[in-house]
């Protein structure tokens, strides 16, 4: 019988939980709702968002997220659909979302959140302004604390919290303070001073200057700014305006100290600034991009501003396009690399598209050189040597034969010295048999003498 009635006790249990569940999954969230928010294997996500009036509210790791009128399974959804935009590599991200309670905070017009893990209240002022209420406020290492010990002025006093979170106080010592709220700390020193040294201490803690960032180089707004709460490197860049065009993402910057230690760390912000936590007295470096050189055979030679999967082509086209004399099948690239310099030659044709400039390359568009033509031909002369240009062609450039030219005995005449060639090309033959196999291609400098007939 026994047996019974604690089994009967359990059911009975069970099936209160079991409705307490199914309750929790009809209920519809509505203005003030406090929600738990859990992703599965990803804990530094988890969140507790309080629902703002108009129904919404913010999620450090996806946006804004409208619950009103849905269950916490349709919120989970939500949310799980917008951490799929936002982080790719979380393939399939497990979100649970549970009613906490009815907040009997009164909720402003602007979007809320509690983050669980440092349990503070932020407000969203426009972009990137997160701003903690003193009350819930969680004080962190270099935060500088006033606390009062009220009918005590010889105990009261400015203190900065130290690197490791702790601070010394006249008859208390050395205690932790990071991660408290300002009204927890006041507790623990009125409890200390109370054991052995006052009768009922009253203690106030405030915040009087919270430990700053610093962020510098290609953003709008350079400078210092509150390291107020859990900031992220985006968070980062959105307090300081944003990022500037030239900003090179990819590699920007942080300095940090640590165990007395300073020491780089390089971050990608599309990868990595949602994920990258700051700390105060850090350092963010945003770099530019730097410039590209385009000399030589365009129309507009000169520097310009490097942007990411630029192509050899879009180089020639910042610089206005090549110049018709341009050699476009011996384009240089001269380019450092490990401290070394190193000259890369590109076809444009076969290759610029698929060849990727980097910040300081240098592009050099040659001209072709020149071969001359002399002799019995309408315009006589210099002309520029391109790829692939035959005597022929070079002959028809010219205006063609004149009526005293002894058009099978046209030379071409190459090199210089014990180098010296002189070919022969029979250009009547070549022109009525079409057969241009007899025709030669030129070379740069060649020139091609077209004798007068002797009859």
């Amino acid at each position: 019988m026994k047996k019974f009635l604690i089994g009967l006790t359990i059911v009975f249990y069970l099936a209160i939980l079991g409705e307490v569940v199914w309750a929790q999954s009809l209920r519809i969230v509505q203005p003030g709702d406090i929600l738990d928010i859990y992703v599965e294997g990803q804990p530094h996500m988890d969140t507790t968002a309080i629902v703002s009036r108009d129904g919404t509210f913010y999620y450090r790791y996806s946006g804004e997220v409208k619950a009103k009128g849905l269950t916490p399974q349709e919120v989970a959804q939500a949310v799980t659909g917008l951490i799929r935009k936002s982080y790719s590599f979380l393939d399939n991200p497990k979100v649970k979302v549970v009613f906490r309670e009815q907040s009997q905070t009164v909720i402003s017009d602007e979007n809320l959140f509690l983050d669980q893990d440092n349990p503070q209240f932020f407000e969203s002022e426009g972009e990137g302004d997160f701003r903690a209420t003193e009350a819930s406020y969680r004080i962190g290492p270099n935060d500088r604390l006033t606390i009062t010990v009220y009918d005590e002025p010889e105990l009261s006093r400015t203190i900065v919290v130290s690197e490791i979170g702790t601070i010394i106080f006249p008859f208390v010592g050395e205690i932790r303070v990071s991660s408290f709220t300002p009204n927890e700390v006041a507790k623990k020193i009125e409890d200390i001073l109370g054991r052995d040294y006052l009768v009922n201490p009253q203690v106030s803690v405030l915040v009087a200057e919270y430990a700053k960032f610093f962020i510098f180089g290609a953003v709008n707004k350079e400078g210092s700014y509150e390291a107020k709460g859990e900031l992220t490197l985006i968070d980062a860049l959105a307090l300081a305006g944003g990022a500037k065009p030239e900003a090179d993402l990819s590699k920007i910057k942080v300095l940090r100290k640590e165990s007395g230690e300073s020491k780089e760390i390089i971050l990608d912000l599309e990868t990595e600034g949602r994920l990258f936590f700051l700390k105060p007295k850090d350092r963010i470096i945003v770099q530019e991009y730097g410039k590209i050189a385009v000399l030589g055979a365009v129309n507009r030679p000169g520097n310009y501003d490097f942007k990411i999967r630029l192509t050899l082509i879009d180089a020639l086209a910042l610089a206005g396009g090549a110049k018709q004399a341009a050699d476009l099948s011996k384009i240089k690239v001269l380019r450092k690399e490990s401290g070394e310099s190193k000259e890369i030659i590109l076809d444009l044709e076969t290759e610029g598209r698929l060849f990727f400039l980097k910040p300081k390359d240098n592009i050099m568009v040659p001209e072709y050189g020149k071969v001359f033509i002399l002799g019995e031909v309408k315009s006589p002369g210099s002309y520029y040597f391109k790829k692939n240009l035959t005597v022929v062609e070079i002959i028809a450039m010219a205006g063609g034969f004149t009526n005293l030219a002894n058009k099978n005995a046209a030379q071409v005449v190459r090199g210089e010295g014990q180098s010296k060639q002189v070919i022969k090309v029979p250009v009547a033959n070549i022109l009525k048999s079409g057969d241009k196999s007899q025709d030669i291609f030129l070379e740069e400098n060649d020139t091609i003498i077209v004798p007068e007939s002797l009859f």
